[in-house]
């Protein structure tokens, strides 16, 4: 992925966001001065899923009203069961976000939330800028 130019961007969508490997964000610096091992791998594999990125994603997506394709809303209303817990495996494979009913009522709550601001005019935007000749960093 090439790096996004230094300057203020409205709407950068996720993907192109997280998959900028060449500018270092805040928690990335924040896994990288608790542990370098770890910051490098993730830098490498991605970021191993988890909940909380899931829910952020699907809130990000319904805000911006883009990449509802990559939502699988598995029909539970929690991850107990193993079914919930396999068809939550399997979205994460097939690189889908998954969420169930319960978090998906949450996100779209939030999303809402989020929205009242847009309406009127405020967008989402990203920062991007160089230090020096090589550092480079988002937020």
């Amino acid at each position: 992925m090439s790096t996004m130019k230094s300057g203020i961007r409205l709407d950068v969508p996720e993907l192109t966001y997280h998959g900028d490997t060449r500018t270092l964000s805040a928690s990335g610096a924040k896994t990288l001065l608790s542990d370098p091992e770890r910051f490098a791998w993730e830098r490498s594999h991605g970021r191993p899923p988890k909940a909380a990125f899931d829910l952020g994603g699907v809130v990000h997506a319904l805000v911006l009203r883009s990449g509802d394709e990559r939502i699988r809303i598995i029909d539970a209303y929690d991850w107990r069961t193993k079914a919930a817990q396999d068809a939550r495996k399997e979205a994460h494979a097939a690189g889908l976000t998954p969420i169930n009913r319960t978090e998906f009522l949450a996100a779209t709550k939030i999303a809402g939330a989020v929205r009242r601001p847009r309406a009127l005019g405020v967008r989402k935007t990203s920062s991007f800028w160089r230090h020096g000749r090589r550092s480079r960093y988002r937020s």
